[in-house]
């Protein structure tokens, strides 16, 4: 029903406004009006006319204001980086890390109104952006919103609910009358569990359908445009580096569901060298228990550099895997003219690995050399 409502919402915005002065100002000048990057009226039909090449910058930028922000630990410069990709393709991670530094910095109005885009933006975990509204709410002393969004963070999923009893943030709502009973009445249609967020996280792949094949190019051409939320983290281990801190050169994207069993889930999903103009894309199978640990993990498409091998796949129903190993041959001389806006004129296989995906979730080689795999500039066997 919310999908629906949404949808109806979007027809509504895109009839009523495409002609608003606003709109076609942002349009023809490619740059929202920083003023303007909270009003869905103007955002929502400026983000649809947004070209690639320029989601792709955003995008750079983006992940800069992550590392300003998470590693460096300095949300007022973050701000400044998040609304700058913003003004270029607003979407809803951006919002919703911008919404975290305002937060820092005890702006919660604009905190308020940098949520609320994410959540009108169907920003996935959608419980978080609902709890993290609800503390916004609680610190701006507004009881009656607090409550409401204590109550839809937990209707939507949110499974922490003994950091919810205890965060500092929601101490005005826990304070409140009508708190206990607003809880009570939320959480009595609930069955917490651990496994909560990775039920989230698993519900956004859509079913593979069978046999699965990626060839060599295919691997490179998925749009990107379904990325997943930091929130997800423990579930792409990629996201951190062995420095144990926020990984900002890559981000990450769905790509299909494989299989779920009572024993295991299996998840395909891609990961991206952003900082290239043409980033390399490699793609990860990770199987996971019901509690969303991870079990085993195998990168069997795509590349990570331009000078690796590239790989490709075929996955059947029976949940074989057959990975293909090959050489590059670039039309141009690399030395001379590097690897992007160079195309691959030929493919030579190198090698042909099997694999079979266990009753218990273990992703078990059947043939071939071992494979190997490139992270963070090394090389790893698998």
């Amino acid at each position: 029903m919310r999908a629906l409502f949404f949808s109806l919402f979007l027809i509504g915005l895109l009839s009523a406004c495409s002609e608003a002065p606003e709109v076609k100002k942002a349009i023809e000048s490619g740059k929202l009006d920083e003023k303007d990057i909270y009003s869905m009226e103007i955002v929502q039909p400026f983000t649809e006319a947004v070209p690639d090449s320029v989601r792709e910058e955003s995008r750079k930028i983006f992940l800069n204001a992550i590392d300003v922000y998470r590693n460096k630990k300095s949300p007022d410069k973050a701000i400044a980086e998040f609304k700058k990709a913003i003004v270029m393709c607003p979407d809803a991670k951006s919002y919703y890390e911008l919404g975290n530094a305002l937060m820092d910095i005890k702006n919660y109005s604009e905190a308020i109104s940098s949520y609320h885009m994410a959540e009108k933006m169907d920003y996935n975990p959608i419980s978080k952006v609902l709890y993290n509204l609800a503390c916004a709410y609680s610190l701006s002393e507004n009881g009656d919103e607090a409550l409401k969004y204590v109550r839809l963070c937990i209707e939507n999923g949110y499974s922490n609910t003994k950091h919810l009893l205890s965060d500092e943030d929601l101490a005005f709502a826990r304070k409140l009358p009508d708190f206990n009973s607003v809880y009570e009445d939320a959480m009595s249609g609930i069955s917490s569990s651990e496994s909560a967020l990775f039920d989230l996280y698993a519900m956004s792949f859509e079913q593979a359908s069978f046999p699965l094949t990626s060839t060599p190019d295919e691997t490179q051409s998925i749009r990107l445009v379904n990325s997943i939320a930091y929130d997800y983290e423990p579930f792409v281990p990629q996201m951190v580096n062995p420095n144990f801190s926020r990984e900002v050169g890559d981000e990450f994207y769905y790509l299909a569901k494989i299989a779920e069993t009572d024993h295991f889930t299996a998840l395909l999903y891609a990961g991206v060298q952003v900082m290239y103009e043409q980033p390399p894309v490699y793609h990860i199978l990770a199987t996971y228990d019901k509690d969303g640990k991870v079990i085993d993990k195998l990168e069997i498409g795509g590349y990570h550099y331009y000078d690796d091998p590239i790989r490709a796949y075929t996955i059947t129903e029976d949940l074989a895997i057959e990975v293909k190993e090959y050489e590059t041959v670039f039309e141009k001389d690399v030395k001379e003219f590097g690897y992007e806006n160079n195309p691959i004129s030929a493919t030579q296989v190198l090698n042909t690995r099997k694999f079979k995906i266990t009753d218990k979730g273990v992703i078990k080689q059947t043939s071939g050399d071992p494979i190997a795999f490139r992270w963070m500039g090394k090389s790893y066997g698998l």
